[in-house]
């Protein structure tokens, strides 16, 4: 299997020394370098490059190792990278790399069910504080979903970029909701879900225009960093022959030979 984080790509432990990973960032590009084994590695490479970078700086590793300590917590909490609301069909006004998705702002919403009346096969309402959720992307015409959001009185409905909706969906089940009576009475409205979401999107963001400056232009264009990482190793452990996979000896070994980082 590919790799599942950046100790994985350099095949060194969690608590390796930094010159531990010298070492094994020096084995590996010395063994799976396009000098040696061809095009094919380029994008491993690439990535390996990043890898080194995060874990080779004691500041940038903490960082690092703080993410992966978050993601194991919220993949415990049902995190799974992936959206939350099917996907019923593809935006039909956007290219296929243009994707947009429908998301409600549940925190905002009133449970006033007016697009749940314009587009049923899009818009539910979810059972716990009686507000809109999008259950099925794309369930309805463009027509109809956009006059279910023109037609919300609080404009808590939003098209958003598909990279991000995972990750939105995700922080609004981490966002605290009040009472709409408090709400419309003045009082406070609870977490917006875009400002839970934004550190997630903004190193993704981040992410990709560094790898693309190094070389990667396809770098994944996924909303949450660490899932971006985990489709753009897929996409360069699968270009790379057995025979490279074997001689570099890396990515082979057991996960249990390994544990992530206490914090």
């Amino acid at each position: 299997d590919a790799p599942q984080d950046f100790y994985q790509l350099l095949d060194i432990d969690y608590g390796a020394s930094k010159e531990e990973v010298k070492a094994g960032y020096r084995r590996l590009q010395k063994q799976c370098h396009p000098d040696v084994v061809g095009v094919e590695a380029i994008e491993c490479c690439i990535l390996m490059n990043e890898a080194y970078g995060v874990l080779s700086d004691v500041n940038t590793r903490r960082a690092y190792d703080e993410e992966i300590a978050a993601l194991k917590k919220h993949v415990a909490q049902g995190y799974t990278g992936e959206p939350l609301s099917e996907w019923g069909g593809d935006d039909p006004s956007r290219s296929v790399h243009e994707q947009r998705g429908v998301f409600v702002d549940e925190v905002a919403c009133i449970g006033c069910q007016h697009c749940v009346h314009t587009a049923p096969g899009t818009f539910g309402l979810e059972e716990d504080w009686g507000r809109a959720r999008v259950h099925t992307q794309w369930g309805n015409s463009e027509d109809d979903i956009t006059d279910a959001i023109s037609c919300c009185p609080v404009d808590c409905i939003h098209f958003v970029e598909k990279e991000n909706l995972a990750v939105l969906e995700w922080a609004m089940t981490q966002s605290n909701r009040v009472d709409v009576g408090v709400m419309l009475g003045g009082g406070p409205k609870g977490d917006d879900p875009f400002d839970v979401a934004a550190a997630f999107i903004r190193r993704g963001d981040e992410r990709r225009a560094r790898l693309q400056a190094k070389g990667l232009e396809g770098a994944s264009a996924a909303g949450d960093s660490h899932v971006a990482f985990l489709k753009d190793v897929s996409a360069a452990w699968n270009k790379l022959s057995a025979q490279t996979k074997a001689d570099g000896r890396a990515w082979e070994r057991s996960d249990a030979a390994i544990a992530p980082p206490e914090l």
